[in-house]
């Protein structure tokens, strides 16, 4: 039981960590556009944070139960321990780093090209007020 509670509080951290670093990663602001900074990054933050919220949330019920955190986290633990050691080496780190890049990195674009034509059609809006 207390191996149990170890790896699902390792697999937590682990989680939240990948989340927290590569995030970031992917939400940066190539154009430099002032709509795009800080209050851009949030909003594209909390959408993607309430989408991992709802994947977790298997039964749709608003509340995300241990049961269903423990599968999600067991999920990343066995897909990232990929020579089934029990334990996740950082070649192995390194490597599901790499593969959370490529898995996600379309849908990132995407989300930042939503962000940049709604950022654009505001600029444009104001530029038109200021005429």
């Amino acid at each position: 039981m207390v191996a149990k509670y170890k790896m699902m509080c390792h697999s937590l951290l682990l989680g939240g960590v990948l989340s927290l670093v590569l995030t970031p990663a992917f939400a940066g602001n190539p154009s430099g556009s002032e709509e795009g900074g800080a209050a851009g990054k949030e909003k594209m933050h909390k959408e993607m944070h309430k989408k991992e919220f709802q994947k977790l949330d298997k039964n749709s019920d608003g509340i995300i139960g241990k049961d269903e955190v423990e599968e999600a986290m067991k999920k990343k633990f066995k897909r990232m321990d990929t020579n089934n050691d029990g334990f996740i080496a950082q070649e192995e780190w390194q490597s599901a780093i790499r593969e959370y890049e490529k898995e996600h990195k379309e849908e990132h674009k995407e989300q930042l090209k939503e962000h940049h034509r709604g950022a654009q059609e505001g600029s444009e809006g104001h530029q038109r007020e200021g005429m």
